[in-house]
């Protein structure tokens, strides 16, 4: 944001000047509608103390909301931050999600296994994600908003993989199909097409 002095407040970037490739995105790993909510709010709220100069605006400031601990932080930020002392600050609380550790060893693929399988004829590969950028081709894509295992037929005879970018949603399709079919050969492809 413009300051009176002609200048810009801090940003993010200043803060973290590269995005995180590590942590799926909310296409990736889905969103919890209720943060983003609270999120959207907040945000809101921040663009109305501008507006109406009611208020301190969150000017050169960090707001971070740990919804699993359900505690906060606020920290300064100026131009130029160290990315180093804010990753500090990330270390002393727990933003791991439970879920992400609870994958069955069982139901997965490493990418060395699937490469060795590309190719077998009774091997069938799922995107759940679209315009996946793949080194193989697909025999099908079905987003995992619609991935209904009451509508999709499945040979029992043949091999599946569910394949996303980061291994989340290709999880949660392999759960549903192991679900509804518990002797189905279908596996997830461990940390999805990034780890390939």
């Amino acid at each position: 944001m413009k300051q009176e002095d002609g200048g810009f407040s801090s940003n993010l970037r200043d803060a973290f000047p590269d995005m995180n490739t590590d942590v799926a995105s909310c296409e990736e790993a889905g969103t919890l509608n209720a943060i983003v909510g609270m999120i959207a709010t907040a945000q809101v709220n921040e663009v109305l103390k501008i507006i109406t100069g009611v208020g301190k605006p969150l000017t050169n400031e960090l707001l971070i909301y740990n919804v699993l601990e359900n505690t906060q932080l606020k920290l300064k930020l100026f131009t130029g931050v160290l990315k180093e002392e804010i990753v500090s600050l990330f270390n002393t609380q727990n933003y791991f999600d439970v879920a992400c550790g609870t994958q069955n060893p069982d139901w997965q693929i490493s990418p060395k296994e699937l490469k060795n399988k590309i190719g077998d004829s009774n091997l069938e590969l799922i995107a759940v994600l679209p315009n996946l950028k793949l080194p193989f081709k697909v025999h099908q894509t079905i987003p995992i908003q619609e991935f209904d295992t009451s509508t999709i037929e499945f040979d029992k005879e043949k091999l599946y993989v569910m394949i996303c970018q980061r291994g989340f949603n290709s999880y949660k399709a392999t759960e549903k199909l192991k679900e509804k079919y518990p002797t189905l050969q279908v596996f997830n492809l461990t940390g999805g097409i990034s780890s390939y």
